[in-house]
């Protein structure tokens, strides 16, 4: 581009985990073209999560799923100019948006990753570097065209709303060791079993002393899966699924001291304010999606699981493991493992006193 871009917009609706992911490449526009405007264009199931982040405009809708539903889009964008979109959702729906936004320049996502036509909607690709397949770096590589650099910090910045704080440092104070487990991923192929979180959870209080709290979702299946973990236990852990909002719960992951969850949005939410998140992977491997301030504290068992081979292509074209249960592949004393390294380590990057 000739001159730097002073309209900026970013198109990324869901889901929880990618908006998190998303905020890296954002604080990296904000800190090379501080007198940019972005315009961040998402749906409204999870932005109470990013509404408070500071110098961005949003444009939140709900996900169109009728014609009507796109002509009422291009209606909220029609008077609205861009210098350049930020097209970085791949995705059937996404794409038919695009169209809708005017701008000089439309930069996409590279052929590898350009699914549903994709590649029709969008002036320019992203160029990425093959050995950095997570998807943080995937959105990071939109600095690339943008003629910013990629070597600089990745920052998330993630705000913590005031009254939710108040309401966890009512709830949890100061005290033992807080260990939060959110069980339920949005597949149940990436879940774990309920026996297995609930001897995570009593050996832990046995060795170490933790309070435990059990987090998820108001879907019925979450809330039958935090139930079982919850008896299990013998009714030792506090049990907040479905009680949280998205507030409440990112105040939740910032006063933990350990997370332990499959691979799902809270994993993200917890690496980027920096709690320690144990990420128990096995239907995809951890260097796609895993928490990416935590890498070392994975228990990833997708090789395994995909007979000893891993892909060497690009992140969209990896096996996922959707047969048989992976995620058995995982064991109580791998996660224990990971939770004495934490204990233990006192110089790690952890909270825990």
């Amino acid at each position: 581009m000739a001159a730097p871009p002073k309209e900026i917009a970013l198109l990324r609706l869901s889901a929880m985990g990618d908006l998190v992911m998303m905020l890296p490449l954002i604080r990296a526009i904000q800190e090379q073209l501080p007198d940019a405007r972005i315009t961040w264009i998402t749906g409204d199931t999870f932005f109470p999560l990013i509404e408070d982040i500071s110098g961005v405009d949003f444009v939140v809708v709900k996900k169109p799923r009728t014609l009507a539903g796109f002509i009422a889009f291009g209606r909220t964008m029609a008077k609205r100019r861009f210098d350049v979109l930020l097209a970085t959702q791949a995705s059937f729906r996404a794409n038919f948006l695009y169209p809708f936004i005017r701008a000089s320049k439309k930069i996409g996502f590279d052929p590898s990753h350009a699914r549903d036509w994709h590649r029709l909607f969008i002036d320019k690709s992203i160029h990425r570097d093959p050995k950095k397949r997570h998807i943080v770096d995937g959105f990071f590589a939109f600095l690339g065209p943008l003629g910013l650099s990629q070597e600089v910090e990745k920052r998330w910045d993630l705000p913590i709303d005031p009254l939710a704080k108040d309401w966890v440092e009512e709830m949890f104070p100061k005290g033992p060791p807080l260990l939060v487990v959110h069980p339920s991923a949005s597949k149940p192929e990436r879940n774990w079993n309920a026996q297995s979180y609930a001897e995570v959870i009593n050996r832990a209080q046995q060795q170490w002393g933790i309070k435990a709290v059990i987090t998820g979702g108001a879907a019925c299946d979450e809330i039958e899966l935090g139930n079982q973990i919850h008896d299990l236990t013998g009714e030792k852990a506090t049990l907040l699924v479905g009680k949280t909002g998205l507030k409440q719960l990112c105040a939740l992951l910032a006063r933990a001291d350990v997370v332990v969850a499959p691979d799902t949005g809270v994993i993200h939410i917890a690496s980027a304010l920096n709690t320690p998140v144990i990420g128990l992977y096995a239907v995809a491997p951890s260097e796609l999606a895993g928490p990416y301030n935590h890498p070392h504290l994975v228990v990833d068992r997708y090789m395994k699981a995909n007979g000893g081979f891993v892909d060497p292509s690009l992140p969209s074209r990896i096996k996922r493991i959707r047969q048989g249960s992976p995620m058995s592949l995982i064991t109580v004393e791998d996660v224990l493992e990971k939770l004495e390294t934490l204990f233990l380590n006192h110089n790690s990057q952890t909270n825990i006193s």
